[in-house]
């Protein structure tokens, strides 16, 4: 599946604050075909619900946006 679970989480948690940034995203990327930074922006766009450029542990569990969402289109 595309989802982590909390153990890799954590270990890509660097400086564990409790949410990935676009630094953290790219070593998981970098696991993933393609280059890092399409893979980071994917996810950026699919699960950082608030917009804040950073994946919390609850936004991936509560799954990808849902696309044409009236209020993500800011």
């Amino acid at each position: 599946g595309g989802t982590m679970d909390r153990a890799q989480f954590d270990e890509l948690d660097a400086n564990q604050d409790g949410s990935l940034d676009e630094d953290e995203l790219n070593t998981w990327g970098a696991t993933a075909a393609g280059k890092p930074e399409d893979h980071t922006d994917q996810v950026l766009e699919r699960y950082d619900h608030n917009d804040d450029h950073r994946v919390t542990m609850e936004e991936l569990q509560d799954g990808p946006e849902k696309t044409g969402d009236s209020d993500a289109m800011q």
